[in-house]
């Protein structure tokens, strides 16, 4: 009787979790299409806007993980074969960022393949784990084996994902063609296309994609401001300052337009209004990385070495990376003129 109330309890807190997983999950993925190409001053994807949302619903996820945790291992006791608990439990290793440990729960869910899960969703949620630890072929081989499973948008949308993270802009450009068969209208698909056709430096197709995203959302922010970096790399810088300037219509605190609207100014020597503008984007974002590591720049221009300096290890701070190769040696040069 007793084994028959724990496994009751057991499931009802199971399927509370999974449907908060899955609520979480799903418009964490949709914020991930949205954030996971964000406009940047540069086409490098690691300029990517910080994400610091906490929100109830996550508190709530990580209070319930740890909630199943302990009751996933009792029901494991009772039950070492049940592939749903190991699938369950993987999951709540994800949402903590137990990436191996959910890995090694789903190979054993996948071993197993008893459960009511299906192969593709486990396939894709190892291929998730994989990614977020930077082992990119693994992860494309299970989104490929989710993908013959089940083909879907969104596994083609991760996929792509993974052969940008991996340079591989060809594939990655393959797979939002595949998107785009299934989806035409898909704003999303046309500006991560566009970005990939940045990495090979087709400006042109570049252009095109983001055009296109734009035509199908006239409000798309972001893909105004990739249009504007790519326009930034062809001197093109009136054109640039156009789609900055729509960007900032539609969205007055985004902090990245503000932000390239400085680096246009800096291209033409223009040192105080690209100074001016570093610091608007200051205003909006006080933690935006890449503000202080050119704001830094234009101090060390002005002579203003121990500002200089702050900025740069703010950005180190924030980033959680060393300054760039080529600013270290003006960093350097600025302790030397103030005797440090």
């Amino acid at each position: 009787m007793k084994n028959q109330r724990l496994q009751i309890g057991i499931v009802v807190v199971a399927v509370a979790f999974i449907l908060i997983l899955s609520a979480v999950r799903f418009f964490g993925r949709n914020q991930l299409v949205e954030e996971r190409f964000y406009a940047t001053e540069t086409p490098s994807i690691y300029s990517l806007k910080n994400q610091r949302q906490a929100t109830q619903s996550a508190v709530m996820m990580d209070e319930s993980a740890t909630l199943q945790a302990i009751y996933y291992q009792i029901e494991l006791q009772m039950n070492p074969q049940d592939a749903n608990t190991y699938y369950y439990r993987a999951m709540s290793h994800v949402y903590q960022d137990n990436y191996w440990q959910a890995i090694l729960d789903l190979d054993r869910a996948i071993q197993l393949g008893t459960g009511n899960i299906d192969l593709s969703t486990m396939y894709a949620e190892r291929a998730d784990a994989y990614s977020e630890l930077e082992i990119y072929q693994l992860a494309i081989d299970d989104y490929t084996r989710a993908i013959k499973l089940s083909p879907s948008a969104y596994l083609y949308y991760d996929r792509a994902y993974v052969y940008y993270d991996m340079g591989d802009y060809e594939r990655a450009i393959a797979d939002f063609d595949q998107i785009l068969s299934l989806s035409p209208e898909d704003k999303y698909a046309y500006r991560g296309r566009g970005r990939s056709y940045e990495g090979l430096e087709n400006r042109t197709q570049a252009i095109a994609d983001f055009t296109r995203a734009i035509e199908i959302d006239p409000e798309y922010t972001q893909a105004y401001i990739n249009r504007g970096n790519v326009y930034v790399d062809l001197r093109q810088y009136t054109q640039a300052r156009a789609d900055y300037d729509r960007a900032i219509e539609i969205d007055p605190q985004n902090e990245v337009a503000f932000l390239n609207i400085g680096v246009i100014y800096d291209h033409l020597d223009d040192d105080e209004s690209a100074y001016v503008y570093y610091n608007l984007a200051l205003e909006i974002d006080p933690e935006y990385e890449f503000a202080y590591l050119y704001r830094g720049k234009k101090l060390y221009q002005f002579g203003n070495y121990d500002r200089a300096i702050a900025d740069w290890t703010l950005y180190e701070r924030l980033s959680g990376e060393a300054l760039p190769i080529e600013y270290e040696p003006l960093r350097q040069d600025a302790y030397q003129k103030l005797g440090q």
